[in-house]
């Protein structure tokens, strides 16, 4: 079941880290731009999706995601990810995870970071420029030394 709110705008501001624990589906209604600030990280967590009719605008040290979650952030507007600190201010990212972050244009001027695990950055739009990575942007799924 969905969880739904309706508004003309939603700002969603904090002084620290963000972790938003995704169970189930969560939909923002109504809002012509939600835009979610942290200072710190936002952090995708468990399993489910977070999704907006309008625009969607992350500002933060880093976008990443927590151990083995299955998160996705849609746009049915325009996603744009802005960089406010250094992707090291950030939380730490869990391993395995599966981040999707989808809008009918995605504009990467931020840090999204995963230590190993699946990202998907897709838009919707036909446009050749639709996807756009901004200079100074750091997009990596890397991967990670693990001991066993």
């Amino acid at each position: 079941m969905a969880k739904t709110a309706t508004f003309g705008a939603l700002h969603v501001g904090t002084s620290f880290g963000v972790t938003y624990a995704l169970t189930g589906n969560v939909a923002v209604a109504g809002a012509s731009t939600t835009a979610l600030n942290a200072t710190r990280s936002v952090v995708a967590s468990g399993t489910g999706s977070l999704s907006v009719d309008g625009d969607l605008q992350l500002d933060s040290a880093t976008v990443t995601a927590s151990k083995a979650a299955n998160a996705s952030l849609t746009a049915a507007g325009n996603l744009t990810i802005n960089a406010n600190g250094a992707a090291s201010a950030g939380a730490t990212p869990g391993l395995g995870a599966n981040l999707s972050l989808t809008g009918a244009r995605v504009a990467q001027n931020g840090n999204v970071v995963l230590p190993s695990g699946t990202l998907n950055l897709k838009a919707t739009s036909a446009d050749a420029d639709a996807l756009s990575f901004g200079v100074g942007s750091l997009t990596t799924v890397a991967g990670s030394k693990v001991a066993l």
